[in-house]
């Protein structure tokens, strides 16, 4: 089943590979695998990326990074 957010997440997570985001991205995926609700994954991934340097990013990524911000707002309204 594509267009899963958690989906969406881990390809972000191997594009943010070597831009100084190691930390965050270790973050990210534990919060996909060891968060006892889907809400509670949410609201720990938006944290997550709201730390994300973006000045290591090219646009795309950052594209990608607001857009997912966007559907975990959306889906935690």
């Amino acid at each position: 089943m594509k267009n899963n957010i958690y989906d969406e997440v881990r390809e972000l997570t191997h594009e943010l590979e070597n831009t100084g985001n190691d930390s965050l991205i270790s973050s990210i995926l534990d919060s996909i695998d060891f968060s006892s609700t889907s809400t509670e994954a949410l609201f720990k991934i938006r944290f997550y990326l709201s730390q994300i340097n973006k000045g290591h990013l090219n646009n795309y990524t950052t594209e990608k990074v607001t857009k997912i911000e966007n559907e975990i707002n959306k889906l935690l309204e």
